[in-house]
């Protein structure tokens, strides 16, 4: 067993691996079971107040939106939620096939949130919801029945996560109630708790991180590839958000935080490939970084007047000199395509010859769907 401390720029990372598990392990106990990330929020200066105003701003206005759109090996799934919980399969064009599925009946209290992903041919959703009992988040798998997560936080902005783990499992990351902050410099009072939930497996979720001041947007993503798991969150160090991206590698034992995107909103995180690539919005210019195994492979630049070509069943978006390949199957893409073609919290999915987009809507038989083909190079 390996015991590790970083310590960068105010964060505080604990971690415990073990080189014979299966995948990075979490500390057996609570006390070493908490990474505390970010330094306790003081009261700005004078001068921050307006800018910290209009980011916080920013941030209300930016609420969660119940539905999400997945590649499928026929095209993608979307799920959304009105009074209950729905699945529609939909093929490589965007049209539905079958009849859209209830996930979650009605009655059972408002889901606040929902994010689905897949692992090889299977499905999971996760959501969150209020009822009579209290917060609490459940877990659906294709070929499965529904479990539950344990209590959670239901709050507006993104709280959850969800990634197959490449063997047809799934990892879900989901915000707990909040507790007293454990750090001796955390001032703060409460900070968010997170956790990491095998789907389908007995035993007590796996206590990842307490972290103060979360933003709005508390998830920005989570990733895992082999021997793996990169995992994105959002807290305010000072008056401004940062994005701090933890990277834990079963064998050898290895642990990492970095701060990214400090001052910048609506950061996600997504897997092309073997890279991870973060996605973010700082003074209203989208910028980008990716990392690759354990090195960033690309450093902070302007992702802005984005083309989109597609030859064969490749999507490349461009901006500059940076070129992405993208491949069939791939989702999460709506943080990177050109501007306009899908709103800040809309989905995309890249199905090999379209381009799917879901976006929300003020109609209860979902979200908005929409489809651009390729056509002589171009998505039409």
């Amino acid at each position: 067993m390996l015991r590790l401390t970083l310590r960068r720029a105010g964060l505080l990372v604990v971690g415990l691996t073990s080189a014979g598990c299966a995948e990075p392990e979490a500390p057996a106990e609570a006390s070493l079971a908490r990474l505390v990330a970010g330094t306790p929020m003081v009261a700005p200066p004078p001068e921050q107040i307006r800018e910290l105003e209009a980011i916080t701003t920013a941030e209300e206005r930016a609420a969660s939106v119940a539905f999400d759109l997945v590649g499928s090996p026929r095209g993608a799934l979307v799920v959304w939620a009105d009074e209950a919980l729905h699945l529609q399969e939909l093929d490589r064009g965007g049209r539905a096939v079958g009849d859209a599925r209830v996930i979650s009946p009605a009655g059972e209290g408002p889901i606040q949130e929902v994010v689905a992903a897949r692992s090889g041919d299977r499905h999971a959703v996760l959501w969150s919801r209020r009822d009579a009992t209290g917060e609490r988040s459940s877990a659906w798998v294709s070929e499965g029945g529904i479990e539950a997560l344990g209590p959670t936080v239901v709050t507006a902005g993104r709280q959850l996560a969800l990634t197959g783990d490449g063997d047809g499992g799934f990892l879900a990351l989901a915000r707990g109630p909040d507790e007293a902050c454990h750090d001796s410099d955390a001032e703060a009072g409460r900070c968010a708790t997170f956790a990491i939930h095998r789907l389908g497996e007995a035993g007590a979720p796996r206590p990842l991180l307490a972290l103060p001041n979360p933003c709005h947007d508390a998830v920005a993503g989570f990733v895992a590839t082999a021997g793996r798991w990169h995992y994105a969150v959002c807290n305010r160090s000072g008056p401004k958000p940062v994005t701090t991206l933890f990277t834990a590698q079963r064998s050898p034992s290895y642990a990492e935080a970095s701060e990214l995107f400090a001052g910048c909103l609506d950061v996600r995180a997504l897997r092309l490939g073997e890279r991870i690539w973060l996605v973010g919005r700082c003074a209203g210019v989208r910028r980008v970084t990716a990392i690759e195994g354990l090195a960033r492979v690309v450093e902070a630049r302007a992702w802005e007047d984005v083309t989109a070509r597609c030859e064969g069943e490749r999507l490349t978006l461009q901006a500059g000199e940076l070129r992405l390949e993208v491949e069939a199957g791939a989702d999460g893409l709506a943080p990177l395509l050109p501007e306009g073609w899908v709103s800040e919290r809309g989905r995309a999915v890249w199905t090999g010859d379209h381009l799917l987009l879901a976006q929300e809507s003020a109609d209860l038989a979902g979200p908005r769907r929409s489809a651009m083909r390729c056509h002589e190079g171009a998505l039409r």
